[in-house]
C-alpha cells in the first residue's frame, strides 16, 4: 500500500529504496564494499582528466590556478590535490548497489554511461563553483565542505527517486 503520491515507492511495511527491507539492507551493506573496491584502484587517468577539466573551467572563470603536476594545482598560494573523492567515482561506485536493476544490456550500458557522465559534470560544477566562491572570500568550509554535502545529499535524493521509478517500471 502506497502512503501518498509524495512517498511513491515507499511502502508502509517496506524499505526506503525498494519496498523490501531485507533487499534494502543487503544493498546498503554492499555500499562500503563497493567503495572499498573503488579505493583499491588509483584512478590516475580519471583524476588527471578531472584536474584538466577543472583547471580549464577555472581559467575560463578567471580563478587564479596554476597546474603544478597531473593532479596538483595551486590557487592563491595554496596547493590542492585531486584525490579519488574529487572525481566522485567513489560516489558512483557506492551507488551501484542502490541503483542496480535488471534491464537488457543496452539499456543498462546507456544508463550507467549517462549516469557517470552527468555525475562527473555535476561534480565538476560543484568543484569549480566552490573554488569560485573561495577566491571571492567565502570560507573554505562553506565553499568546499558545505557544497560537497549538498552534492551528496542531492545524489541520495536522486537515487531514492530513481529506485522508486525502477520499482514502478517493474510492477507495470
Amino acid at each position: 500500500m502506497l502512503l501518498s503520491h509524495s512517498t511513491a515507492g515507499m511502502q508502509a511495511d517496506g524499505g526506503l529504496l525498494t519496498g523490501n527491507r531485507h533487499g534494502d539492507l543487503l544493498r546498503i551493506a554492499a555500499i562500503p564494499v563497493f567503495v572499498y573496491v573503488c579505493y583499491l584502484f588509483d584512478w590516475a587517468l580519471l583524476r588527471q582528466l578531472t584536474c584538466d577539466l577543472f583547471v580549464a573551467a577555472a581559467e575560463f572563470l578567471s580563478i587564479p590556478v596554476v597546474r603544478t603536476s597531473p593532479t596538483f594545482f595551486e590557487c592563491e598560494g595554496r596547493t590542492f590535490y585531486f584525490a579519488i573523492s574529487c572525481t566522485a567515482v567513489d560516489a558512483f561506485c557506492g551507488s551501484i548497489p542502490l541503483l542496480w536493476h535488471r534491464a537488457d544490456w543496452k539499456r543498462t550500458t546507456v544508463f550507467w554511461t549517462v549516469y557517470f557522465l552527468v555525475l562527473s559534470a555535476v561534480n565538476l560544477f560543484r568543484l569549480v563553483s566552490g573554488f569560485f566562491l573561495f577566491v571571492h572570500g567565502v570560507p573554505w568550509w562553506i565553499a568546499h565542505k558545505v557544497f560537497g554535502g549538498l552534492f551528496y545529499f542531492g545524489l541520495l535524493l536522486w537515487i531514492i527517486r530513481m529506485k522508486s521509478q525502477f520499482s514502478r517500471q517493474a510492477v507495470a
